[in-house]
Formats: structure tokens, C-alpha cells, sequence
């Protein structure tokens, strides 16, 4: 091969190269000039500034979870838990950036104006999380939805939620210069609806699941008045879009709480007055140094509430609010009258996360104002505090049911400034049982029924089922002497008399079920047709109660079937209703003698026309 060709095969193999090179380029970000102009120009373009934190978000999960309850393993503490789930529309849609909130229960008895829910959106699946809770109950608002949920330690509490329609609304929120406004929320409201949203960063919202009917479409922003458009109607799976809110500022009232020594107080909450949607009220709360703030405080004259935990909301004082001056006012709190609390424990209890004490100002024997809580702290002690005078009855409030509830307390504080009451909270008895029926079975339909004699002769009952594996749990019960009653269909019922139960013991029992005599038979009309759908039981002689008899309802074939009779005598009923008595309901009745052993008994009925003219 002579030079000139061996020049031409690698020109033409330079020449490939670099046409590849031109083609393809590199993958490590080192590529042509105009390449790296353009990812410079994309990484450096401006984004709306966030002025303001929005809500927190849900993280993306493209699986739903399935089941009850299940542990997490990026808890910061593995004593708290969490509520989770999704949302859908009555269609199965996932409802994404919608908001989903959560109370403390104890604080459902707070004034309206002086909280606020935690909220959370849900993400592009719609899935939201509540993490790191504290144990206790909470209640879970969403749509239509208000259910008061269990939180354990170190469990995740599932609970979907399906909104009760399909409806739509969308639009904007801007200020009056037209600009746009973020985070911003936006609500969907009724008498028995509360649908939330928040906007986008282009200050776009949409809101889903809505039923038919008629709701108030508002917005909110830190440092804004509230916007509200009146009587938005929609048709069912209507959407409605296009629709502008526009917010306008609002002013800022700054000022101190001191007591009557000029003392800062904090923990003070201080609102605009009480709006009946909770749209337009605004709220500030006092510092150590007593400082507060109130943001987006419609311009204009102005009466603020003033409340802390423990006591009634009372007015504060005028404020006339301008939007071109600083709106200053100093609270000065009297003292008022109060009441000191004392909660004494068993050695060894503590005292429950939830427990609550609760004051009703009695105005008078035929008027009574709303009760107003405090929590106990961890020592037992709890004050009501700026009180007005008269007379206050207190009580104790938990959702355990492991205490002994005292009873209320009357306190006059007609002529004294303090008074002190003192409450005695037991651990009460505690009946635990198992049921079972020499084979595996479902149990979850088990009657379980408890009656107690206290030692002065008090009566009182407790039902409830066991679960499907046959236990059962009676818990805070009085002291005396208990009777247990065990019904499942198919089996004889058992008792279990002269059950001891003592305060601050647990006590348990084994309930053991047995087949007894059963009894069948045919129910049919004079022509001999088989009458299906009709009631059948069995009730002992002697026994007026009609409290867990066997039953049965007739097949197409008109037969019937009681199982687990003991031996006795019986009257047998079939229920009816009667054509020629405006259907009337009637009975027809039969009685039958077991002898006790497990035997098949045959009874037939047959209904007359002379049954039906009776």
C-alpha cells in the first residue's frame, strides 16, 4: 500500500470520528458550548419565591398499604406513632393535594377560635402520613369524615378515606394587583363539609370529591383577609373551574399581655373576633415576654377575645385597625378567681396521657354555660384560672376505660378567690375471659354480658362481643360480686355466678360451650306451600326477658332450625305478618319438652287462615 492511500484511509477514519463525536457527544456534562449554555440557562431560570412555609407534604408511595396497623422503620421515636391512608372520591379516584387533618380529642372542647388542626397534604397518589404522634386519640377530619382514631406507640394506624362525591372545583388566588398568592388555602365548605386544598406555585387550586349541593368557597393567607364567594352550587360530578379568588392584605396587631404587678404573661391566645366558618378569625399567642402578633386583621374597629386553657373566653379590649399605621394594645390581665385540682393516683399508676378536667359555670339551676377543659399534668395537679364568681362544678374525663371515674364536684367561689378540689382516680376491677367450644371457630359473634352487685346493692350491666378468638375484657368495673352470661347461636348460653371482683385486680374466667338438643321443622300455609322468610325462636318457660333466644328464619323451602337447647320446656314462636290486619306482625306459638340429652326434635307449623283473621 503506497503513502497516498494510507493517508486516505485515515482521513477518512478521522473523519468518522468526529462525526460520532458530533452526533452522540459525551453523557458527563462536558458536551458542545451551546449544550452546556442551555443546561446553565434551564439551572439558573427563576422560580416563584416562597415567602411563607407551605404544608407539609406526603412522601410519594406508588403502593397503597393494606392492612389495619403496620410498623415503620424511619420512626425519630419509637414511642409515638402515626395515622396514614388514602383518599379517593366516590368514583376511586386518588385525590392528589388535598388536606387532611388531625385534632388532639381533648381539644374538640377548646373555643373554635383559639385552635388550629395539623394538617397534611396528600401527594400524587393521594396517600398522606401523620408521623412521630404522641399516643393518644385524635380526631381525623376530611371531607365528611370525623372519627376519633386510636394512636399506639410505634404503630402506623391505616385509615383510607372516600370522599362522598365526585364533584370539582378549580381556579386562582391572587391579591388585588393580580398577583399570584403562595401557599395559600383554599376551603369547600357545609354544614357537614370541610374540603381543603392549597395552591400550587402558580397559585392554582383544585379540590375534589365534593357530593351535590350548596357550600362557601374561601381562602386563606398568612397576612391576608379572608375571601369568600357565597353559594357555590354543584351538580352531581359537576365541575365548576375558572375561579378567581382574590385576597386583599390585611393588617398586623402587635402587642403585650402583662398581669396587674406589669408582669408579661405568656401562653395567652389572643383572636379577631369568633367567625361561625373559622374563616376570618386570626390568632396570636403570647411569648415569655408576653408578645404577640395577629397577621391579616380585616381593617376597622375590632373587639379581640382573650383565652388560655383552663378558663372562658372573655373580651380584650377595641382595637381600631388601619392597614397604613402600627396597631398597637396592651392586655392587662386581672387576676380573677381560680380553682386548684389535685388528682391522687394507686402507687405504681400514672396518670393517663388523656385525662382532662372539666368546669361548667353554673349560672343558675336551670341555665348552664358550656364546660371548659384543662389537662392534668403528669403530677395530677390541674387550675382553672380567670374566673368569674359563682358557683362551678368539676369533673374528671379520660377515655380509658381501666378508672374509676370519681363523681363531679360543686365549688362556690361566690366569696373566695381559690378553692381546691381533690379527686381520688382508681384503677377499677378488670374481668378477662376466654371462650371456647372443644373445636376452631370464629367467636366474634359471642353475647357477652356482665352483671355487677356492689357491696351497698347497686346493680349495673355491661355487655359486649369477644373478639373471633373467644376473649373478652371487662375493664374499670366497681367492686362486687359479678354474674356472667356467654350466648353464641348453635350452643347452650353458659353462667358464671359468684364472680369476685375486686378494685385494682384482674380476675379471669374460661368459658367453655357445648352443643345441646336441637329442633326443626317445616313452616307452611293450609294449601301446603312452604312460607320462607319468617322468624322462629324458642323462649324458656319462665323466662319473660326475651334476651338471647335461639333463632331461625325459614328457608325457600320453609324450614327452620334451633340448635344449643338444654334440656327444659319451651314455647316455640313463628312471627308473621298478617294480610288482613294492615300487616300486622302476629305470632303462632307451640310448646315442646326437652328431656337434656343431645337429641333432633321435629316441630311443624302449619298457619291457618284462621291464624291470619285472629
Amino acid at each position: 500500500m503506497d503513502g497516498k492511500n494510507l493517508l486516505l484511509i485515515l482521513g477518512i477514519i478521522l473523519l468518522v470520528a468526529l462525526t460520532l463525536l458530533v452526533l452522540f457527544g459525551d453523557k458527563s456534562g462536558t458536551g458542545s458550548p451551546a449544550v452546556r449554555t442551555a443546561e446553565q440557562q434551564s439551572s439558573t431560570r427563576l422560580t416563584p419565591r416562597r415567602e411563607r412555609s407551605a404544608l407539609p407534604e406526603a412522601p410519594n408511595q406508588e403502593m397503597a398499604v393494606v392492612g389495619l396497623v403496620f410498623e415503620r422503620q424511619d420512626y425519630t421515636d419509637p414511642d409515638r406513632g402515626g395515622i396514614s391512608g388514602h383518599v379517593t372520591d366516590a368514583l376511586g379516584n386518588t385525590i392528589p393535594f388535598q388536606v387532611v387533618e388531625i385534632l388532639p380529642v381533648e381539644m374538640m372542647s377548646y373555643p373554635t377560635q383559639f385552635f388550629t388542626t395539623t394538617k397534611v397534604l396528600t401527594d400524587h397518589n393521594g396517600f398522606f402520613i401523620f408521623r412521630d404522634l404522641p399516643p393518644r386519640q385524635y380526631t381525623l377530619f376530611c371531607g365528611e369524615l370525623r372519627e376519633i382514631l386510636p394512636v399506639a406507640p410505634g404503630e402506623m394506624l391505616v385509615r383510607d378515606v372516600v370522599l362522598p362525591g365526585s364533584g370539582l372545583v378549580s381556579g386562582e388566588v391572587r391579591d388585588a394587583d393580580g398577583q399570584i398568592i403562595f401557599p395559600a388555602s383554599v376551603y369547600v365548605l357545609s354544614r357537614r363539609s370541610r374540603f381543603i386544598s392549597q395552591t400550587n406555585e402558580s397559585g392554582r387550586f383544585e379540590l375534589r370529591g365534593m357530593p351535590p349541593g350548596s357550600y362557601h368557597l374561601s381562602a386563606r393567607a398568612d397576612g391576608y383577609t379572608a375571601s369568600t364567594i357565597s353559594e357555590i352550587t354543584l351538580a352531581d360530578m359537576e365541575e365548576k373551574t375558572g375561579l378567581l379568588l382574590t385576597l386583599d392584605p390585611g393588617a398586623t396587631i402587635v402587642g403585650t399581655v402583662r398581669d396587674e404587678a406589669r408582669q408579661p404573661v405568656a401562653g395567652i391566645r389572643i383572636s379577631t373576633p369568633r367567625d361561625p366558618e373559622r374563616l376570618g378569625t386570626q390568632m396570636g399567642l403570647s411569648d415569655e415576654q408576653g408578645y404577640f402578633m395577629i397577621e391579616g386583621v380585616p381593617p376597622g374597629r375590632t373587639r379581640l377575645e382573650i383565652w388560655t386553657e383552663g378558663s372562658q373566653p372573655r373580651p380584650g379590649p377595641e382595637v381600631d385597625v388601619s392597614l397604613h399605621q402600627e396597631n398597637l394594645v396592651e392586655i392587662i390581665l386581672t387576676e380573677g378567681r381560680q380553682i386548684l385540682g389535685f388528682v391522687c393516683m394507686d402507687k405504681g399508676l400514672a396518670i393517663p396521657d388523656d385525662l382532662q378536667a372539666l368546669a361548667r359555670h353554673m349560672e343558675s339551676r336551670r341555665s348552664r354555660t358550656s364546660p371548659f377543659n384543662v389537662a392534668v399534668d403528669p403530677e395530677g395537679q390541674f387550675r382553672f384560672v380567670m374566673l368569674e364568681p359563682g358557683e362551678y362544678q368539676v369533673q374528671l374525663l379520660t377515655q380509658s376505660e381501666d378508672f374509676i371515674l370519681p363523681e363531679p364536684v360543686n365549688v362556690d367561689l361566690t366569696k373566695d378567690d381559690t378553692a381546691e378540689v381533690l379527686f381520688d382516680l382508681r384503677r377499677g376491677a378488670v374481668l378477662t375471659g376466654t371462650i371456647s367450644a372443644g373445636r376452631a371457630m370464629d367467636f366474634s359473634q359471642s353475647s357477652v354480658r356482665l352483671d355487677v352487685t356492689t357491696p351497698d346493692q347497686d346493680r349495673y350491666s355491661r355487655s359486649i362481643r369477644s373478639d373471633s378468638s373467644g376473649r373478652f375484657t371487662f375493664s374499670g368495673l366497681e367492686a362486687g360480686i359479678g354474674r356472667l352470661n356467654v350466648f353464641l347461636e348453635g350452643y347452650i348460653p353458659q353462667d358464671r355466678e359468684g364472680i369476685i371482683l375486686d378494685t385494682g385486680s384482674t380476675t379471669h374466667v374460661d368459658i367453655q360451650l357445648s352443643t345441646g338438643s336441637g329442633v326443626w321443622g317445616y313452616v307452611i300455609d293450609t294449601d301446603g306451600r312452604p312460607l320462607p322468610g319468617l322468624t322462629v325462636f324458642a323462649r324458656p318457660y319462665g323466662d319473660a326477658s326475651f334476651r338471647n333466644l335461639p333463632k331461625s328464619v325459614t328457608t325457600g323451602d320453609g324450614r327452620y332450625r334451633l340448635d344449643g337447647l338444654p334440656g327444659g320446656d319451651y314455647l316455640l314462636y313463628v312471627l308473621y305478618k298478617d294480610p288482613r290486619n294492615r300487616n300486622q306482625l302476629r305470632n303462632i306459638r307451640r310448646e315442646i319438652s326437652i328431656d337434656g340429652r343431645r337429641a333432633e326434635y321435629r316441630l311443624d307449623f302449619q298457619i291457618t287462615l284462621s291464624d291470619l283473621s285472629r
